[in-house]
């Protein structure tokens, strides 16, 4: 997807990496192949994708689901239309605190 409005959703989309995840160091691009699309496409925490953008935690790419992490305490607050706890020095955390929910 190249951004939230070629979901064509009327719903929120909301995204989230914790600033220790090697994916935010990848390209994110997709190449067209004779037997389908390959790669990682748009990020979907860039400001130009239009994803309101949570706080995930300080982990690495293993980290999301550990004991006490904050990206499913968020997910958890995201469903129940609960204000989102914030991770103090990740760097997507600075762009998002005062963004509100």
């Amino acid at each position: 997807m190249a951004d939230v409005a070629a979901l064509r959703t009327r719903a929120v989309v909301w995204a989230g990496r914790t600033a220790g995840d090697w994916v935010g160091r990848v390209p994110h691009l997709s190449v067209e192949l004779p037997s389908g699309t390959v790669g990682l496409g748009a990020d979907p925490v860039a400001p130009g994708f239009g994803a309101r953008v949570f706080a995930a935690g300080g982990g690495g790419h293993s980290d999301y689901l550990a004991s006490g992490s904050t990206a499913p305490a968020n997910i958890a607050r995201i469903v129940a239309d609960l204000p989102l706890r914030w991770t103090k020095g990740a760097s997507l955390d600075r762009r998002i605190v005062g963004e509100g929910r």
